[in-house]
C-alpha cells in the first residue's frame, strides 16, 4: 500500500473512531515515509495524538522522536526517545537514534554509551558500530574508530559511511594509501 492509500485509509479509521491511537500512528508514519519535511508537522501531531490517546505506546514517541530527529530538532527527539526506552528498555535502535541525536550536539560521551547499550542489545546493529566510530573520530581516537568501522564493515561490507569513516581515521593517522582506498570504496558503494 502507497503512503498515500495508507492516509487515505488512517483517516477513515480515524473518522469512524477518533481514540484509535494506531491508526494515528500508521498515518503519521506514512507521512513521513512520503520524505516531505512539510508533512513532518502533520505526523507530529498524529504521533501527538496517539500519545495523548495511550501515553504507554512507546512506538508512538519513538516515531515522533524520529520525526523531531529528521527535523534536527535533537533535544526535542532525545526527549522522545527517553519516553520510549522507559516503557521498553529492549528497543535497540531507540538507543541507538538517541545516540545519533547525542553525536549530532557534539555530546560524544553520551552517545557512546547509547551506542553501547544499542550493540549490547543487538551485536548485529552495524550502524550503531560506524556511528560510535565517528564518534571515537571526533575525540581523534583513531585506532578505536578503526576498529569500530572495521566492525561495521564486517557486518554490512556496502556501508559506505564506514569506509569513508576509516578513511578519515587513516588519513589522520598518516596512512594515505589505506585512506584513498577506503575514500574510493565509499565513493562507489555510494553511487552505485
Amino acid at each position: 500500500m502507497s503512503p498515500h492509500e495508507e492516509i487515505r485509509k488512517c483517516t477513515r479509521q480515524i473518522e469512524r473512531n477518533p481514540y484509535d491511537y494506531e491508526a494515528y500512528c500508521y498515518r503519521g508514519n506514512a507521512y513521513i515515509k512520503l520524505g516531505q519535511y512539510d508533512l513532518y508537522d502533520l505526523a507530529i501531531s498524529d504521533f501527538s495524538k496517539a500519545i495523548q490517546i495511550n501515553p504507554n505506546d512507546n512506538l508512538a514517541y519513538y516515531s515522533r522522536g524520529f520525526a523531531y530527529q529528521e527535523l534536527k530538532q535533537y533535544w526535542r527527539a532525545i526527549d522522545d526517545y527517553n519516553k520510549a526506552i522507559n516503557i521498553d528498555p529492549t528497543d535497540s535502535t531507540v538507543y541507538a537514534f538517541r545516540g545519533y541525536c547525542c553525536q549530532e550536539l557534539k555530546q560524544y560521551d553520551m552517545a557512546i554509551a547509547d551506542f553501547n547499550e544499542a550493540i549490547k542489545l543487538d551485536p548485529n546493529n552495524g550502524s550503531a558500530y560506524c556511528h560510535r566510530g565517528k564518534c571515537y573520530t571526533c575525540l581523534k581516537y583513531y585506532e578505536q574508530a578503526i576498529k569500530e568501522f572495521n566492525k561495521a564493515i564486517q557486518l554490512d561490507p556496502n556501508d559506505c559511511l564506514a569506509y569513508s569513516g576509516r578513511g578519515e581515521c587513516y588519513k589522520a593517522l598518516g596512512y594515505n594509501s589505506k585512506a584513498q582506498a577506503d575514500f574510493a570504496r565509499a565513493h562507489e558503494l555510494y553511487n552505485s
